[in-house]
């Protein structure tokens, strides 16, 4: 079959793409792979069976109004093609027409940076554009080298492996997470040590203002998950994040994982962004109201996937919505503003059978080719920067621009339609229930649910503006 898209106007854009059948590491196949049509626009189809083609269409430039896209599915081996007589003559493929109509909304929703994405994913040049696309704007990279010179005097910090990163990201709202502590000579929290820190500190403020990132848009990453480890670690962070405080206040700590109560106490003095296992969120306990009391930014994060069955990484062939599509609304009900996924690439080649399905994409030859779970990702993030345009405007003078019946409906929608659709499947997931009771809970049609009420809201809150 060959598909053919006619001639799109008002800044729309699609793209189409088929699902490969991939082997799970239970053995299974999982329709995962989502890799684009090539230059000929042709989807193989057996006989007697039916094949995925999957649009992604890109809406962010279209004006609000109708539209419609047509596309012709062209058979063109099918019905009466080859059956002709067998001399040379023309005979056209049996084709079907298949017209899309879209309403665009005369909607803002919230900007890309009100949500925070991050995927421990490099961003090389070859996978950028895929990993901004999909709402990535959180990467972790090293933090540049501190150089002494022969006589032991600090001599500034090597960016030559920073810059390039910088430039690549320049102006695309992203937060940079400086992975290490800077390797200063001195004991810690001696003079000395204060004083080079206090210099690498000012520089690297500088260094990165010139390449376009305020303070608010990168932090120091110490250590990973350091409450998983032990006290030893976490005593070390505070200690570290007490000394960047006193050098300069306005550089930014960033802390992940788990831990005991009292290592979130020690932590809460120098933490600017906490970001807990995602499932940490809806827990109401001493070590999460420290967080939430820090009134500092709360993110979260996935590397357990619990909705899995069995749990863990078997994930290929999992149920997209619990830990993937609800992902971001999840955040939302529990007033957080991001979440994360370990992980983008990292690990074996998932074409293959593995044992670890942890990766988001699948290696392509020039770019990353997207799976349905990264697809999820970005749809739930679509909808948790609707929900908090939503939010702002009935918070705006209390609704007073919305109608009485577009407020009524927000309100439904944000304090029991969005919490109808989340709590419910959480605590089957906690309670450890089986795949059926998950796929009964987390479905298209309970997706579906949600986002015709949100859309509703969405149609009633621009119908019902006042001046």
């Amino acid at each position: 079959m060959r598909v053919q898209i006619d001639s799109l106007t008002n800044g729309i854009v699609v793209i189409p793409h088929r699902s490969v059948g991939v082997p799970t590491s239970l053995g299974d196949v999982a329709w995962d792979a989502l890799p684009e049509l090539d230059e000929t626009g042709t989807l193989a189809i057996p006989s007697l069976a039916s094949r995925e083609l999957w649009l992604d269409m890109d809406l962010g430039a279209a004006k609000p109004g109708e539209h419609q896209i047509k596309l012709r599915l062209q058979a063109l081996n099918g019905a009466g093609v080859l059956d002709a007589p067998r001399h040379p003559h023309t005979v056209p493929p049996p084709e079907t027409g298949v017209e899309i109509a879209l309403h665009v909304a005369d909607f803002t929703i919230a900007g890309a940076g009100d949500f925070r994405l991050c995927t421990w994913a490099a961003p090389e040049e070859a996978q950028l554009p895929d990993l901004l696309a999909h709402g990535n704007n959180v990467f972790a990279v090293s933090l540049p080298e501190v150089k002494y010179d022969g006589q032991g005097q600090m001599a500034g910090a090597d960016y030559s492996k920073l810059d390039p990163i910088l430039k690549r990201l320049k102006g695309k709202d992203v937060i940079l997470l400086l992975m290490g502590i800077p390797a200063l000579h001195g004991e810690s929290g001696s003079a000395a040590y204060r004083g080079d820190l206090k210099k690498f500190l000012d520089e690297l403020v500088s260094q990165m203002a010139g390449a376009g990132f305020d303070t608010k848009h990168f932090a120091l990453y110490p250590f990973d998950e350091p409450g998983g480890i032990g006290w030893s670690l976490v005593n070390q962070l505070v200690e570290f994040g007490k000394l960047v405080r006193a050098a300069n206040p306005d550089v930014m700590m960033y802390v992940d994982g788990g831990g005991e109560f009292s290592m979130f106490q020690a932590m809460s003095s120098c933490i600017d962004i906490w970001c807990p296992s995602i499932y940490m969120l809806a827990e109401k306990t001493p070590l999460m109201d420290v967080v939430r009391k820090s009134g500092k930014m709360l993110w979260s994060y996935n590397c357990v996937y619990a909705y899995s069955r069995p749990v863990g990484p078997n994930l290929k062939n999992m149920n997209l919505v619990g830990d993937y599509r609800a992902a971001a609304l999840f955040a939302f009900r529990h007033n957080a503003t991001g979440i994360g996924f370990w992980c983008y690439n990292q690990g074996g080649d998932p074409w293959g059978r593995i044992d670890l399905e942890y990766m988001l994409v699948y290696p392509g030859r020039t770019k990353p080719v997207p799976s349905r779970r990264w697809e999820a990702v970005r749809e739930g993030i679509d909808d948790y920067r609707i929900l908090a345009a939503l939010r702002s405007a009935l918070a705006e003078d209390r609704g007073a621009k919305l109608s009485a019946d577009a407020r009524n409906r927000i309100k439904r929608l944000l304090e029991a339609g969005l919490s109808g659709m989340l709590d419910g499947s959480f605590d089957e997931m906690t309670r450890g229930l089986g795949r059926n009771v998950i796929d009964a809970s987390n479905n298209d049609a309970t997706v579906g649910a949600f986002r015709r009420e949100m859309f509703e809201c969405v149609q009633a809150a621009t119908m019902g503006r006042t001046k």
